[in-house]
C-alpha cells in the first residue's frame, strides 16, 4: 500500500503466467498498473514493494526466461524497466522478498546455486551485490522474509538447519548471525515485520505445533 492505494502483483494465467501489477483506485476499483504481463516469460515467486518517498513500485520474480534466476523491474514512464541485469542471481531462486529502505533496494531469496541457502543482495551504483556473501544460512532457507530498518538488515525463514523452525538472522555489518529461533517446531509461510516506531520485530508463521494454525511471536529485548 502507498498513499492509501493498494497494489497487487501476481502471476497472470490469462497472460501466459507473466507478471501483472494492479492498483486499486477509489470509486473505480482494480485496474492494470502500467503494462500488464510485462515479464519476458512466466514469473513466479513474486515479491513487490513501493518506494514510499517517490511512489515508484518495484517487482521481483523468478524469471523463467532467464534460467529461473531473479529479475527485478520498476515502473518508469508507464513501462516496466530492469533494475540491473535481468536474471542477476547466480542460480535459480525461490521465496523472493523485496524491500526499499533509505534509497536502497534489497532483495533476498533461497539461492539454488548455493545449497538453497539464504542470499541477500542490495542494488547500488547500477548493480546488484551480495550482502555478507552468498548462501549465508547454515541450512536451506524457505519462506524468506526480509526486513530493513535504519540500515539494519534482518531475514526470517524456515531453517533447514534447525528442524524447519522459523528463525531470524541479522547482518552486523560484516557477517550474518543467527539472532533467534522463533518457533518451537516446524514453521511455514514465515513473515517478518519490524515496527517502524518501536523497532520491535514480529514474526508470523503457520505453526505445526499448533495444528497448522497461525502464530505471531515478538522479541521482548533490545533488537
Amino acid at each position: 500500500v502507498h498513499a492509501d492505494s493498494p497494489y497487487v502483483a501476481f502471476s497472470d494465467a490469462s497472460r501466459g503466467s507473466k507478471i501483472t501489477v494492479m492498483k486499486h483506485r477509489y470509486l473505480v476499483g482494480w485496474e492494470d498498473y502500467a503494462l500488464p504481463g510485462f515479464s519476458d516469460g512466466a514469473a513466479t515467486s513474486i515479491a513487490f514493494t513501493v518506494d514510499t518517498d517517490t511512489g515508484i513500485p518495484y517487482a521481483a520474480y523468478r524469471d523463467w526466461e532467464n534460467g529461473y534466476r531473479l529479475t527485478v523491474k520498476k515502473e518508469e514512464g508507464g513501462a516496466w524497466v530492469n533494475v540491473g541485469n535481468p536474471g542477476f542471481s547466480a542460480g535459480g531462486v525461490e521465496y523472493a522478498s523485496l524491500v526499499f529502505e533509505n534509497n536502497i533496494l534489497y532483495a533476498a531469496y533461497m539461492d539454488a546455486a548455493n545449497g538453497n541457502r539464504l542470499t541477500v543482495e542490495k542494488y547500488e551504483a547500477g548493480s546488484w551485490a551480495a550482502v555478507g556473501g552468498r548462501g549465508v544460512s547454515a541450512g536451506t532457507a524457505e519462506y524468506v522474509s526480509l526486513a530493513v530498518r535504519n540500515g539494519v538488515i534482518s531475514a526470517a525463514f524456515k531453517d533447514g538447519a534447525n528442524g524447519g523452525r522459523a528463525v531470524v538472522m541479522k547482518y552486523d555489518g560484516a557477517s550474518w548471525n543467527l539472532f533467534a529461533i522463533v518457533s518451537d517446531g516446524e514453521a511455514s509461510y514465515v513473515k517478518l515485520f519490524i515496527d517502524p516506531l518501536t523497532g520491535k520485530p514480529y514474526v508470523s508463521f503457520k505453526d505445526a505445533t499448533a495444528g497448522g494454525k497461525a502464530t505471531v511471536a515478538y522479541y521482548e529485548g533490545a533488537y
